[in-house]
């Protein structure tokens, strides 16, 4: 009886261990499940290390870049205000240039004017003597004829 016993003893132990081995089970694949996801975290926190070593790489090299940026935005400053200083001189030059142009042309319209009436008193006077003369040829004639 004893191994009878036993038997059933272990039949309803095992009954009873069942469901635990069941629940442990199912634990061990929680567990799996959990180590997997640990992995891909690990993973991808290895190659998030990695993106962050290349960002502060590009960082330092940015950074060396600035101090050039600023002297060629400095250099860019000062060639716009060598340009803008151009582009006055440029403008008074021109605003001179016409002025003078003007002046020329005024001067050059009075000379013309006064050329024009010079020109129109040699005309009168050259028609003066034309008349003269030919009174005087009229004269010589009747004195000759």
């Amino acid at each position: 009886m004893s191994e009878d016993l036993a038997v059933m003893l272990k039949t309803v132990v095992d009954n009873s261990l069942q469901p635990i081995h069941e629940r442990l089970d199912r634990m061990d694949g929680r567990f799996d499940n959990l180590e997997a996801k640990v992995t891909n975290i690990e993973v991808d926190l290895a190659d998030i290390k990695k993106d962050v070593d290349v960002l502060k790489t590009d960082m330092a090299a940015v950074k060396e870049d600035i101090p050039l940026m600023k002297t060629d935005v400095s250099n860019l400053q000062s060639d716009m205000a060598d340009v803008k200083t151009s582009v006055e001189i440029l403008k008074d030059g021109h605003g001179t240039m016409r002025e003078e142009v003007t002046q020329r042309f005024n001067e050059q319209r009075r000379t013309n004017r006064g050329l024009a009436l010079d020109v129109n008193y040699l005309v009168h006077k050259m028609l003066d003597h034309d008349l003269v003369l030919d009174d005087l040829r009229d004269v010589y004639r009747n004195q000759q004829g």
